[in-house]
């Protein structure tokens, strides 16, 4: 499954602190790409995901 690899290869690459400020979209995510219909709309919410991750930055931790 090219999205879910994809999706795997983009979380190895986030930081500690940009893994867990995502934990509970990457949960959602991973429960609609198990719902998408296709590979093709696995991909598009795949693509959808790292782009507006990207756009938003790592929340700081609490000390």
């Amino acid at each position: 499954m090219a999205a879910y690899d994809a999706l795997e290869g983009f979380i190895g690459s986030l930081s500690d602190a940009e893994r867990s400020s995502l934990r509970e979209e990457l949960r959602v995510l991973r429960a609609e790409l198990l719902a998408a219909r296709s590979e093709d709309a696995r991909v598009r919410m795949v693509h959808e995901f790292m782009r507006v991750a990207r756009e938003t930055p790592a929340a700081p931790k609490k000390a």
